[in-house]
């Protein structure tokens, strides 16, 4: 069985033009919104707690920029990925809070 690593991409940010993150594999710094935009879905979870659903990379950009704190982006990764193998998985989670787990 695959072991997946998760790394924050963002910790509660707004994500624009400006903003980038790190893989600690390579230490080449990437533009976030652009790595993002990659992906034919990312996993919106609204509500720290809630399950994700499946959306367009544009949509999770836009409800975390119009949320006050931001969201949490997380990569979850294989090491196949990673080495660029056909069967590498990857996936983007946006964590975007409510107003009542921030308080």
């Amino acid at each position: 069985m695959t072991e997946f690593k998760d790394i924050n991409l963002l910790e509660l940010g707004h994500i624009d033009e400006n903003k980038t993150f790190k893989f600690p594999e390579d230490d080449i710094e990437r533009s976030l919104m652009d790595f993002i935009k990659q992906y034919p879905y990312v996993v919106l979870h609204q509500g720290v707690w809630a399950t994700g659903e499946k959306v367009n990379p544009n949509y999770a950009i836009q409800v975390a920029n119009k949320s006050g704190w931001g969201a949490t982006v997380k990569l979850s990764y294989n090491n196949e990925w990673m080495d660029g193998e056909v069967n590498g998985k990857s996936e983007i989670h946006f964590y975007v809070p409510s107003a009542s787990e921030m308080l």
